[in-house]
């Protein structure tokens, strides 16, 4: 079937297979430069999480800075201790808890950042100090938060609780040990509140001022909630760090999921909606010249393919022209000579060549008595 289709449907078969083979590959590969985008884009969120969750570790490690100071205290040390050692409401005993207020009160000081500062003796005596007007889950401490800091003997220990339909709250509880004697007698439990939302939203504060917002929800590594900046947020649920593209028919939205060293793992959202919208448009723009392109090299190559047929076209009649006649007539109908400016490269050296070999046959015959008789039986054929 293929021979007997004509050398110009070949040469445009050809053509168009070509075109579809480079369009294929175009289109194949159309995605990558999204893909590239969306990887550049990712790496760049994540730098941004990396430094603000470093950022949320600084201020929770300068919280745990501040209660080794507070339990190094030497006046609270000596007060805290004759409380212990004191019998109860005797005078000795209130001016050491005078003592332990007013320490309290200067401890306070150190905090730019936090809801509450509380102490409680194994006697049962507490001392609070509340930074602003917050909700406070219990104005005096739970035994299950001095349980759980013995548990850790004097280490720090950071604790989460969350209630139904309320934000949670995250605590630093450790022992007060007396020092004086190596005795390390259990003095009272320390518990500290930071504004956990206050320390984000500053953090988020300065790095929209420095042209890089973020919004973002905190997860503990349990999973738990801490922080999240809307409720759309709140419902993406952490997981694998990386990324994905959320599409919704009201939403278009980059998701990073990144895990800090800490544990503790970050979600960030990004509207990709204006990005999705200017990389289409390059892309249809781009699309549409690589068509034009493409039309235009197969018009080009149709009309190249029509003139070389024409020319061989052209060359294969004067040789017909010449097997029946002897002769050749000149049947191009351009204004030049075919013998000065050949359409086909040796065509006129082709014609030269055969006609010269056919007059020195004509002349070697007509030398001889052969050549007599077969001219004269020549003739009389052609009678």
């Amino acid at each position: 079937m293929w021979t007997n289709i004509k050398v110009r449907t070949k040469f445009l078969c050809i053509l168009m297979l070509a075109m579809l083979l480079v369009l294929s590959g175009v289109l194949a590969t159309f995605h990558m430069p999204y893909d590239a985008y969306d990887r550049q884009l990712y790496k760049s969120i994540t730098q941004v999480i990396t430094l603000f969750a470093g950022q949320i570790q600084s201020e929770l490690d300068d919280v745990q800075e501040i209660s080794m100071r507070i339990l190094s205290d030497n006046v609270l040390q000596k007060n805290l201790s004759l409380l212990k050692r004191l019998p109860v409401n005797t005078t000795a005993w209130v001016e050491a808890k005078n003592e332990v207020t007013d320490r309290m009160a200067n401890f306070s000081l150190w905090f730019s950042s936090g809801f509450s500062l509380q102490l409680k003796t194994p006697g049962g005596t507490s001392f609070s100090r509340f930074f602003r007007i917050a909700y406070v889950p219990d104005s005096d401490m739970l035994p299950e938060r001095i349980q759980y800091a013995a548990n850790h003997e004097g280490r720090a220990v950071w604790r989460l609780e969350s209630r139904d339909g309320e934000m949670t709250h995250l605590f630093l509880l450790r022992e007060i040990r007396e020092i004086e004697g190596l005795s390390l007698d259990t003095l009272a439990t320390l518990q500290i509140e930071p504004d956990l939302k206050t320390i984000i939203e500053n953090r988020l504060h300065m790095l929209n001022e420095l042209g890089t917002p973020l919004s973002c929800a905190v997860y503990s590594a349990d999973g738990v909630c801490l922080y999240a900046g809307n409720e759309r947020l709140r419902r993406t649920m952490p997981g694998d760090d990386g990324y994905e593209r959320i599409r919704q028919p009201e939403e278009d939205l980059l998701c990073v999921r990144y895990t800090a060293p800490g544990g503790w793992r970050y979600v960030a959202l990004m509207d990709y909606s204006g990005i999705s919208g200017t990389i289409d448009r390059v892309a249809s723009r781009s699309l549409m010249i690589d068509g034009m392109i493409v039309a235009a090299a197969l018009l080009l190559s149709i009309l190249l393919t029509d003139s070389l047929l024409r020319h061989l076209r052209r060359l294969v009649d004067k040789f017909d022209m010449f097997a029946l006649s002897g002769y050749v007539e000149d049947i191009d109908t351009s204004p030049y000579s075919i013998d000065f400016t050949p359409e086909v490269p040796g065509e006129s050296c082709l014609l030269a060549l055969h006609e010269s070999n056919i007059m020195m046959l004509k002349i070697e015959l007509e030398q001889g008595a052969l050549g007599e008789i077969m001219l004269i039986g020549l003739s009389g054929d052609s009678q």
